[in-house]
């Protein structure tokens, strides 16, 4: 569900949300706002599937559901919102163009450790 706070801030309880989303078969841990095109947000998963909303009319614009075999840790834009980096359980960094549906760099074992990684787009790239 998304929720929209008014100007002022909170002065009663919020009892119906602005549009409610339905797609991820399993509970929703990560969203992040498109950095450029409005009322664009992507969600990830449990169910190891990522997917961008078009929040001003509540569909799904697009679904990345068969990219990732493990639990997605992080998700980040880049700068223009052009490509997305994740970082899931099976170790793996994954660079995804959306738009394209289609995983343009992979690194296995980015990080040896055992604790979950993220991954994020430097300003430069």
């Amino acid at each position: 569900m998304v929720w929209q706070i008014p100007e002022n801030g909170l002065t009663l309880s919020l009892t119906e949300p602005v549009v409610i989303l339905e797609g991820h078969s399993k509970r929703v841990g990560i969203v992040a706002w498109h950095p450029t095109a409005r009322n664009v947000l992507l969600s990830a998963g449990c169910d190891n599937a990522i997917i961008i909303w078009n929040v001003g009319t509540g569909e799904a614009l697009i679904n990345l559901d068969d990219m990732h075999s493990d639990m997605i840790y992080n998700v980040s834009w880049n700068r223009n919102g052009s490509l997305i980096c994740t970082a899931s359980k099976d170790k793996k960094v994954r660079v995804i163009d959306p738009r394209k549906q289609e995983i343009v760099a992979e690194k296995e074992k980015a990080h040896e450790g055992a604790r979950p990684m993220r991954a994020i787009f430097l300003a430069d790239g």
